[in-house]
């Protein structure tokens, strides 16, 4: 079942990870890595309150996998930037610092937060390209350079992060793409990565909106 939720998870196919995930926590209710899988693909869906709740449930069963506890923090970081909750995701990850301060999957997520919030880029830049050189295929930290380089104008090299990614199932790298797209002046390509972000399970009201109006909302 693990493997299985491995290549899910790395397919970015957020459906199929949440359905196996819960289905697998109703057989194994004591394993937290199974919800940590369920709350990644309900994260990728921007379904944020199960996500957050699956997470806090991870936190409570997980005490000696000191791995495993910082990605279930780092993505509770992760969870709480996108509900603007930015008290709770800074201590998500200082607590995930605390643990393993180098871990690239720290870095690449937390790096992802601050350009989430437009915040401190050249230090996001700094952690992403760290995470990146430690694990190449990382695809957290493409993500996170992908982001930062949106927010800085660098829309070419933004597109190139997500290239990247590419094919990928994961509504979240199709939306990203997507706004990239758009601000490349390719309006037409930009609303077939949004289509595809909703058809792959988002739930982002953003994104429908950028959908229904043809027009990249920020």
């Amino acid at each position: 079942m693990g493997l299985l939720l491995n290549q899910l998870a790395a397919s970015g196919d957020s459906k199929a990870l949440r359905q196996h995930a819960s289905n697998a926590i109703d057989l194994f209710p004591n394993r937290p890595a199974l919800y940590y899988w369920n709350a990644l693909g309900a994260f990728w869906q921007a379904d944020y309150a199960p996500a957050k709740s699956d997470l806090e449930q991870a936190l409570l069963m997980t005490s000696a996998d000191k791995s495993l506890k910082v990605e279930v923090l780092t993505a509770l970081g992760m969870t709480l930037t996108a509900q603007e909750a930015i008290d709770g995701a800074d201590r998500a990850f200082s607590q995930a610092q605390a643990l393993d301060s180098n871990a690239p999957i720290l870095l690449a997520r937390h790096a992802w937060s601050m350009a989430v919030r437009n915040d401190n880029l050249e230090q996001a830049a700094e952690w992403a390209k760290k995470a990146h050189l430690a694990s190449p295929s990382l695809p957290d930290a493409a993500l996170a350079l992908g982001l930062i380089a949106f927010r800085k104008g660098d829309f070419q090299e933004a597109r190139r992060q997500m290239d990247a990614l590419l094919p990928s199932s994961n509504p979240l790298i199709l939306e990203q793409t997507g706004d990239v797209l758009f601000k490349l002046g390719q309006a037409a390509e930009a609303l077939t990565y949004w289509s595809q972000a909703r058809e792959n399970g988002s739930r982002s009201q953003k994104l429908f909106k950028k959908i229904a109006d043809k027009q990249l909302y920020e």
